[in-house]
């Protein structure tokens, strides 16, 4: 309708009422598209926000799962030095050889351990990453899941010595705690540290 009005207006050579049409209409394409961008902005922050806290859950997880790693690991481990002492001095575990054929076998035990990174993947597999606003901030997470893979494999290498294994779980909760407190700190949580 307004097309044709416009033509005609044209071949009337009604240029100023041409011109106020053409006018109406590319600032109401103008505002069509300021209101969508509007709208994507909006559904962005959301979607952000939502992988945040996702985030945040997982790192939570994380960190269960690490503290329950490094009591596994530390009590293997003393189980682990009750039975070298008796292969190295034929010292019994408290004087008990029940208890020293238990330490035997726990020291053996292994621990499956494996960190949540579901929300880290899909944010990087759907371009997701950029949702969230602050550039360290990002580059710390991609920092943090990437290494966790990494460093896990060396931890299955290394488990038979669980005082290091501890240890670099430890290292890896630390971070974990760090990323939280920044995850928090972005979103303007005030128990953020």
């Amino acid at each position: 309708m307004a097309g044709v009005r416009l033509i005609r207006r044209l071949r009337e050579h009604d240029w100023l009422a041409a011109s106020i049409e053409l006018v109406i209409v590319v600032v109401g394409i103008l505002l069509a598209l300021k209101v969508s961008n509007c709208n994507q902005d909006r559904v962005d922050r959301e979607r952000g926000a939502r992988y945040v806290a996702r985030l945040e859950a997982e790192i939570a997880t994380d960190r269960a799962s690490m503290d329950e790693a490094i009591a596994f690991w530390k009590q293997v481990g003393a189980f682990g030095e009750g039975a070298m002492a008796h292969s190295e001095s034929g010292a019994r575990v408290a004087n008990d050889a029940w208890k020293t054929v238990l330490a035997y076998y726990q020291a053996s035990q292994l621990y499956p351990f494996e960190l949540e990174d579901t929300t880290f993947l899909e944010m990087r597999d759907a371009g997701g990453l950029a949702l969230i606003e602050d550039e360290r901030l990002r580059k710390r997470i991609a920092e943090t899941c990437r290494a966790s893979p990494t460093l896990l494999a060396h931890l299955r290498e290394w488990m038979s010595t669980m005082r290091i294994s501890a240890i670099i779980v430890d290292g890896m909760r630390n971070d974990a705690d760090a990323l939280a407190g920044a995850l928090r700190s972005s979103t303007g949580d005030p128990d953020a540290r």
